[in-house]
């Protein structure tokens, strides 16, 4: 028996064996600009921030991270503000429970809802009928990014 020409075999953990740092990441970020309240989730928003966001516990569902950005980002702004507010969060228990806490949970499943149909049509574009059921207006889909 000949040995395999590598030294170790790594698994994603959650089963996906793409970067789809220009798909999901991008569409996090681009629903919650849509659906931002107030107005005003500007472009200096990262993966960064998004990662203090998922940090604080309970964010690894992306529509809850979308909706989270899209509810709170606005009054802080990227950078030193939001991570003092990520902090605050997983200090109340992180996850949606924490936001609702502080908007409302009748706010909170109304952003959600607004935000996960904005990122399923940011990633499926032209499938979004076939995927979900929604009427197309992207004409590419953000999946289109993803790289093996």
């Amino acid at each position: 028996m000949s040995r395999p020409d590598f030294d170790a075999l790594i698994l994603d953990m959650d089963g996906v064996l793409l970067d789809t740092s220009g798909s999901f990441s991008v569409a996090v970020l681009e629903s919650a600009r849509r659906n931002a309240s107030p107005p005003g989730l500007g472009s200096g928003w990262t993966g960064r921030d998004q990662e203090v966001l998922r940090l604080a516990g309970g964010f690894n569902n992306d529509w809850d991270a979308a909706a989270a950005l899209a509810l709170l980002g606005p009054a802080t702004g990227p950078g030193p503000g939001w991570e003092a507010l990520c902090a605050l969060l997983e200090g109340r228990g992180g996850g949606p429970a924490a936001v609702q806490e502080r908007v409302g949970e009748g706010v909170w499943k109304e952003r959600r809802a607004r935000v996960k149909e904005a990122f399923q049509l940011l990633y499926a574009g032209p499938l979004a009928a076939d995927l979900y059921g929604l009427d197309p207006k992207e004409s590419r889909g953000l999946w289109e990014n993803e790289v093996p």
